[in-house]
């Protein structure tokens, strides 16, 4: 543990756990008498101050993480919004700002001190506590009635399933992301907010209860693409029917593994006022993207249509679910991988199949290859959608193949209803980055 003096002609300075249990921690109980030790844990037994592990000096330490958390209040930004548990400053335009050259230091000087002992790093002990905090303030909210109203969502910036993915409660900076996520890019989650609470476990009505609300939508860890939420409408009851309907949309996708949010906007930019060869370079770099098929001369940022975007939607609806842990997973190989090692990569599992796609690897003979765990197996109901009309209500299994879900008879035979996003679990948000939902708007 350690001990932190706010007085000016005090240094900081840390403590390891088998140093902590001789000495005070908090400054304000060092002058009490009989040398009576200051509390560590509130009055509901919960411990105040992170543990620090031999070893760990506490150096690259951001300072959010040495004070007492049950007094933590998050960080927010100029529009009065908390993003990743309110733990970072912002910069002029709202984004949290990060100090990555000292986490990382952190993480190689120190991290081995809590591996090898199976113990807890102190920013995630810190946010737990708030998990734990928000946990239990979410079990006390009633959205009952919500739960059966459809929400308007304004989103811009939608994405696909290759990557993980964090929702924020703007309001104070919770975070929610997928169980058993196996994408590649989960890696930099210590980056970002270090843990989250599970999205299925909650529902839209849990982060926004009034119109007008944001919700922050953060997809690809790696390159960061931030995404808004704003709750447009909050339908009656009454003229809620559970489906997921997209209602318009403006411009074109934005390329996966295209950098995030600043690199779209230059690109966006070169294409409109550019050089003619910085317009080539981008519309070859955007013709190139895996969920692109256009060649080059055919790339238009502003194009959009409502009809191939509910196309894209009802294929997905259609289309199996992926699994939380068979996200999308690049791997590159000097020839043709053989099937013992794909066996090896990616072992089969029970009622799952694995999509694999093998093409050649960008700028070189070696081999790519992209690939997804997919289930076959038909979804729960609880979180199921009609396949034509995204009605999540009064749903029946498909006589013949028993794995897709329709409303009616009538919906499946038909292929021409229009489809959308209604008001349940995390998982059913369609085109949010979740694994049921493999579209790109």
């Amino acid at each position: 543990m350690f001990k932190y003096f706010e007085s000016q002609k005090s240094e900081q300075f840390f403590l390891s756990r088998s140093q902590s249990s001789q000495l005070d921690f908090h400054p304000q109980n060092q002058s009490e008498p009989n040398n009576r030790k200051a509390k560590t844990t509130s009055s509901r037994g919960h411990r105040r101050f992170v543990k620090l592990e031999p070893g760990d000096d506490g150096s690259d330490l951001d300072p959010v993480f040495r004070q007492d958390m049950t007094k933590f209040k998050p960080i927010k930004n100029h529009l009065g919004e908390a993003t990743l548990w309110g733990l970072r400053e912002y910069d002029r335009s709202g984004h949290p700002v990060f100090d990555l050259e000292g986490a990382g230091r952190r993480r190689m000087l120190h991290q081995s001190c809590y591996y090898s002992r199976g113990a807890e790093i102190p920013e995630s002990q810190f946010v737990k506590y708030l998990m734990a905090k928000k946990k239990s303030q979410l079990e006390k909210l009633d959205v009952t009635a919500l739960k059966k109203r459809d929400y308007v969502i304004n989103l811009t910036l939608p994405e696909r399933n290759s990557h993980a993915w964090i929702f924020t409660d703007l309001k104070d900076g919770a975070c929610f992301g997928p169980k058993g996520c196996s994408a590649t890019d989960i890696m930099h989650l210590p980056m970002l907010c270090y843990e989250f609470l599970y999205a299925e476990e909650y529902t839209l009505a849990h982060l926004a209860q009034k119109e007008g609300e944001r919700i922050e939508y953060r997809y690809d860890l790696g390159d960061n693409w931030g995404h808004n939420l704003k709750i447009e409408k909050i339908l009656s009851e009454q003229e809620s029917d559970g489906a997921v309907v997209l209602v318009e949309g403006h411009g074109m996708c934005p390329p996966e593994n295209g950098g995030g949010n600043g690199v779209w906007a230059d690109d966006v930019y070169k294409l409109s006022y550019g050089t003619r060869h910085e317009k080539s370079e981008v519309r070859h770099k955007l013709s190139g993207a895996r969920n692109v098929d256009l060649p080059p001369g055919a790339i238009d940022p502003k194009y959009f249509s409502v009809d191939e975007a509910n196309k894209r939607l009802r294929d997905a609806l259609r289309s199996h679910s992926s699994l939380r842990d068979g996200a999308r997973t690049n791997y590159i190989f000097p020839g043709v991988p053989s099937p013992d090692l794909l066996r090896l990569i990616n072992p089969p599992r029970r009622g799952a199949i694995i999509n694999r796609t093998i093409e050649a690897a960008s700028g070189s003979s070696a081999i790519g290859l992209t690939e997804e765990v997919v289930s076959h197996r038909r979804d729960k109901n609880a979180k199921a959608l009609c396949a034509v009309c995204g009605k999540a209500q009064g749903l029946k299994a498909c006589a013949k193949c028993r794995k897709v879900w329709y409303c009616g008879s009538q919906h499946q035979l038909s292929t021409e209803d229009i489809v959308s996003v209604p008001n349940r679990a995390f998982t059913n948000i369609l085109p949010l980055g979740s694994p049921q939902s493999n579209v790109s708007v």
